[in-house]
């Protein structure tokens, strides 16, 4: 009988022992193993990925769409007729790139840089392209050009609107009525009226803050208050690049003199040569000996007394 209980406990002990096991480890949430079939989504938070999804996305709510992505890999674009947004690789025909998103241009435009700014134009359109604060239709896309500009067709992708070619002398431009007329006081050069219409700003004049040309300021004036340009800076720049040219031309100089002396130098040297060359080339006949030039001496003299002996003979005998 003893034996039997003792037989009893030692089983009860042993399923005390192997609940509590089971509840330490199997039921406890830091030591739970879970076993669970081979994941196929990609966890997104709490959203879960379709699987095969547009090359484009980064996890999608439907496979193998463009317009169905969680993010994207390149670029975001924007959707014409309805809300949200589509993962390319490069904006569409129609959108301009800003940041990591291509954003649709204005419905005038073929192609665009901004919004508002046409690159190309549908149809025969022509595209206004003077980059020029005076002009604010820059980038517009018009049927006709205005009087101050004329077409260009030079580029075949796209016609232009540009600013008409000045006949006139520097200071002067076009008129409508083909006068020469003056240029603003502000304007070095111009090709319309007024200080917007300047191509280069007059002396002590300058368009460095606000595109147009304004007056330099004096000593002591504040441009924000006088409305006038501080060209300090200007001055010490222009200094600078002449002194750099100034350097530029000295060295030029030097280089050009030191190129010229070796030059010539050269020519010295080789027309020495040549002519040391022609002189060793000359057969110079040798002289006679010293007693050879006196017996000549001597017979020279006396074929000439002899000769003048004769003379006197035939005379007398004459």
């Amino acid at each position: 009988m003893n034996l039997f209980f003792l037989h009893l406990y030692v089983d009860h002990a042993m399923l005390i022992l192997i609940v509590f096991i089971y509840h330490k480890i199997f039921r406890n949430d830091h030591f739970k193993f879970q076993i669970t079939p081979t994941e196929t989504l990609t966890n997104f938070g709490d959203l879960r990925s379709a699987p095969d999804c547009h090359s484009e996305c980064i996890g999608c709510t439907e496979s193998r769409s463009a317009v169905s992505c969680f993010s994207c890999r390149h670029f975001t674009q924007s959707l014409r007729n309805r809300a949200g947004f589509k993962c390319v690789a490069r904006c569409d025909e129609g959108y301009f790139l800003e940041g990591n998103k291509c954003r649709a241009c204005s419905p005038n435009c073929k192609t665009c840089i901004k919004a508002e700014q046409c690159e190309t134009c549908p149809g025969a359109q022509l595209l206004i392209d003077v980059n020029h604060y005076g002009h604010l239709d820059h980038g517009q896309c018009i049927d006709a050009c205005p009087p101050e500009l004329e077409p260009d067709y030079t580029i075949a992708v796209q016609a232009r609107c540009i600013l008409r070619r000045n006949k006139c002398s520097i200071g002067y431009y076009e008129a409508a009525n083909s006068i020469c007329t003056p240029c603003d006081d502000a304007c070095r050069t111009c090709h319309g009226p007024g200080p917007l219409q300047c191509d280069s700003c007059a002396t002590n004049f300058s368009n460095r803050s606000v595109g147009y040309c304004r007056p330099c300021c004096r000593v002591g004036e504040d441009p924000m208050l006088y409305h006038c340009e501080d060209c300090t800076s200007l001055s010490l720049q222009l200094h600078t690049t002449h002194s750099s040219l100034s350097h530029t031309l000295l060295f030029t100089l030097i280089f050009l003199t030191l190129c010229i002396v070796v030059v010539v130098f050269i020519m010295k040297i080789g027309i020495g040569n040549s002519s040391s060359r022609t002189n060793r080339n000359i057969d110079y006949a040798p002289l006679p000996a010293k007693e050879q030039l006196v017996d000549s001496f001597a017979d020279t003299t006396d074929s000439e007394s002899a000769d003048e002996i004769n003379d006197h003979d035939g005379l007398r005998n004459s």
